[in-house]
């Protein structure tokens, strides 16, 4: 199994961050219709999600084996499953990781916070010359780091900004001195900066510019196939590449009601009995 932030080829070796992949992967150039300024998830739900699929398929069996609750000796047939209860609203609060640690920990009812990370500074989207790009200091060293990038030293030794939880407490004041340096330059130059002192950071997407990307068009994102009546169509690429199975298209999306005599008769429909069932009005018409 390989999990990693951008995979292999063309930005294998960029480091990556949970706010940096949304920006580039789920098109964020979509302004907050109040600001102007480009959001991203109120609720980190690409991190959790990425996390979760891959453990998913690495844990098919473990998953399968727990299914099947009882204690088994070695080489002892499975044979005895359990029922497994969820729902959507289960689903979707568990991905309020933040909001809900916030509400716990410190009683109070967390408020949007638009592109900024909760816990963490600077995690954000912010300002430079030409547009908005998106920067992920997670830690301490990652803090170091880019304030040498940014030749902005000063900050880094500044009690207002010395260690994580200063920084969130001086959100205002920190955005401000990092945009007085960040707009005297444009974002491929920041970015490329950024990267070579193993900053994450990126610009912020838009859909038309998540596919013309050249990583994600080497890894295979956009998919095309022909359909019979809507001629060639596009469609989204496999997240997973499976070495000796790889995901494919095999066919398009049906017209409505093109494959409904075959299901009624893998069911055990007659062809009498079809037609029947068009002619009462209880199966549609052929389109």
């Amino acid at each position: 199994v390989a999990v990693d932030g951008m995979v292999d080829r063309p930005l294998a070796m960029r480091y990556g961050a949970d706010l940096h992949d949304r920006c580039v992967t789920l098109g964020r150039k979509i302004p907050d219709e109040l600001t102007e300024r480009p959001l991203a998830h109120h609720i980190v739900g690409e991190d959790a999600a990425f996390q979760g699929y891959f453990r998913l398929r690495r844990h098919q069996k473990i998953l399968a084996d727990r299914l099947d609750h009882r204690q088994r000796t070695p080489g002892e047939a499975a044979g005895e499953g359990q029922f497994v209860d969820t729902s959507l609203i289960e689903g979707g609060i568990a991905y309020t990781i933040w909001e809900s640690a916030v509400l716990w920990f410190d009683g109070e009812v967390p408020g949007p916070v638009g592109s900024r990370h909760r816990m963490t500074a600077p995690y954000q989207a912010y300002r430079t010359a030409d547009g908005h790009m998106n920067v992920g200091v997670a830690n301490q060293n990652t803090w170091a780091r880019f304030c040498e990038a940014i030749s902005r030293p000063d900050l880094r030794d500044d009690p207002r900004f010395f260690v994580n939880a200063d920084r969130v407490r001086n959100l205002k004041a920190l955005k401000v001195e990092i945009e007085k340096t960040l707009v005297k330059r444009g974002i491929s130059e920041w970015c490329e900066r950024l990267t070579a002192n193993n900053v994450p950071s990126g610009p912020i997407y838009d859909i038309a510019d998540v596919y013309a990307d050249e990583h994600v068009r080497t890894r295979g994102m956009e998919m095309d196939i022909d359909h019979p009546t809507l001629g060639p169509i596009k469609n989204v690429g496999p997240a997973a590449k499976l070495s000796v199975t790889p995901a494919a298209l095999r066919r398009p999306p049906p017209d409505l009601g093109q494959h409904t005599d075959s299901v009624l008769r893998e069911v055990g429909y007659s062809s009498a009995e079809i037609a029947a069932m068009r002619e009462s009005g209880a199966v549609g018409a052929l389109p």
